[in-house]
């Protein structure tokens, strides 16, 4: 029952998720929230809810930007939709498809 609360609190809380995986990606470095991260992370869920369509993170070095984009949102939407799992079948069919750089890059600036 436990278990299952924090799987749900993971899921729709982009920071709940940050700090419950954070000693996965650094177990020697004890996870230190600050308000930068809440606030980073309420944007970033922003932008996955389709609320925010362009979004710029400027923060000084080593105030976790890169995880938090990088590493730890791309894995968390991930986990949140079924339909964005990929499996074997999807990851062969997507290398048949051709790859069209410009409509990634159009896809991206729009």
């Amino acid at each position: 029952m436990i278990e299952g609360l924090g799987q749900f609190a993971c899921e729709s809380r982009l920071l709940t998720y940050i700090r419950d995986a954070w000693n996965v990606v650094e177990p020697a470095t004890p996870f230190l929230n600050n308000w930068h991260l809440e606030l980073i992370a309420e944007y970033l869920e922003a932008v996955t809810a389709g609320q925010i369509t362009r979004l710029v993170i400027n923060c000084p070095p080593r105030y976790m930007k890169s995880k938090s984009v990088s590493v730890f949102w791309p894995t968390w939407c991930w986990a949140r939709r079924a339909e964005d799992k990929l499996g074997p079948d999807d990851v062969l069919k997507r290398r048949e498809q051709p790859l069209d750089i410009r409509k990634l890059c159009r896809r991206a600036r729009d």
